[in-house]
């Protein structure tokens, strides 16, 4: 009777010993499903064939402990379906003063709160003045304008948002003519021209600044109760005029008191008539007499239309009115036709926005140059 009873008790510890067999069997066949250690030791979890030595497939969180377990997640199932790095709810960092991000591709960029860019004296070498800025910018025309779409960005509303609001800035290529310091052209890993917006604060400043002395010296010429700029000028060119008619007059006077030793009431027409003529021909203003002359135009600056008095002496053949950008480049030639006191316009759409140096050129002599402001 002992036997049969051994033989059942060891029929049901085999069973036992089988059951629990199956069990591991199908415990490592799920595990080694989600859980996989390759040969090679690459391990993945998520898939079956491990190419890293870390390979995880979906979503990772990781529970900072120390922190009330807030966590940080590397999500993918957004609405966006595009990655995300976020921690619910602290204030996520990449970096820090020590151990800095090296480098940062992004096509988009968005912060909430203030952005500071280190600007310490000890991070700077080859430090100088900015100068002559306010012509530069002059020259620069700001631009409105919307983005192209970008099929990247489809279904991701705020870059749809962004690219369809129009909005205001520069054009890069213009930006590279005048302030070449501040554009970045297309590289490797940037297949277009970018701008440093912020560089374009230290320009504008100095613009101010060169802006305002203008203006306190204009202050000075024509103080605060007196006539406009404009108004101004124009009275002190008439009053300069007025002054040398009256020494013209002077210097005739006195001519024709020496005139053949007689009182100048006594002399001839005839005497008189060769004094004068003897004076005139030796006067700039006469229509034989060969120097050019160019005044100051009116108004200065200007933004629509300016107007420029010139005398072109009688015996010119060819006269040009002239006018060449800071850079000593002739940007516009006014051929004119008439002699004597002349008056030509220019108006604002035919240059662009800048300071301006302006001459006339006559068979080949030149005039004094004067400088001209256009503002647009």
């Amino acid at each position: 009777m002992l036997k049969p009873e051994l033989s059942r008790h060891n029929k049901l510890r085999k069973m036992k010993k089988l059951r629990i067999l199956v069990a591991i069997f199908l415990i490592t066949t799920s595990v080694s499903a989600q859980l996989k250690v390759s040969t090679t030791g690459n391990v993945g979890i998520g898939m079956i064939n491990p190419v890293y030595k870390l390979d995880l497939k979906g979503n990772v969180r990781f529970a900072l402990y120390g922190y009330g377990w807030d966590e940080i997640y590397l999500d993918g199932q957004n609405q966006w379906g595009t990655p995300q790095l976020y921690c619910k709810t602290l204030n996520f960092m990449v970096g820090n003063s020590n151990y800095p991000v090296n480098a940062m591709y992004v096509n988009w960029f968005y912060y909430k709160y203030l952005n500071l860019i280190g600007s310490d004296k000890d991070l700077k070498e080859n430090v100088m003045p900015l100068k002559n800025t306010l012509h530069k910018l002059l020259e620069i025309e700001s631009k409105r304008y919307t983005f192209k779409k970008d099929p990247e960005y489809n279904g991701i509303p705020e870059f749809e948002e962004m690219l369809t609001k129009e909005t205001f800035g520069f054009i890069a290529q213009d930006i590279e003519r005048v302030f070449p310091e501040l554009v970045y052209p297309p590289n490797a890993t940037n297949n277009h021209y970018s701008i440093n917006y912020i560089g374009m604060i230290p320009v504008l400043l100095e613009a101010i600044k060169e802006q305002q002395i203008m203006i306190e010296n204009l202050q000075k010429e024509f103080p605060k109760g007196g006539a406009p700029v404009e108004k101004a000028i124009v009275n002190n060119e008439l009053q300069q005029e007025i002054e040398s008619l009256k020494q013209e007059v002077a210097y005739i006077r006195e001519l024709l008191s020496v005139c053949c030793n007689t009182n100048p009431e006594k002399s001839t027409e005839k005497e008189k008539s060769n004094v004068i003529q003897e004076f005139i021909l030796s006067e700039p203003t006469h229509p034989n007499h060969e120097e050019l002359k160019v005044y100051q135009n009116a108004p200065n600056p200007f933004n629509e239309t300016t107007t420029i008095q010139c005398y072109i002496p009688y015996s010119i053949q060819k006269a040009e009115l002239c006018v060449y950008n800071m850079q000593g480049i002739q940007v516009k030639c006014i051929t004119v036709s008439e002699r004597g006191k002349v008056t030509v316009q220019i108006q604002a759409n035919q240059l662009t926005a800048g300071i301006y140096t302006y001459l006339l050129i006559g068979d080949g002599k030149a005039s004094d140059a004067k400088q001209m402001i256009l503002t647009k």
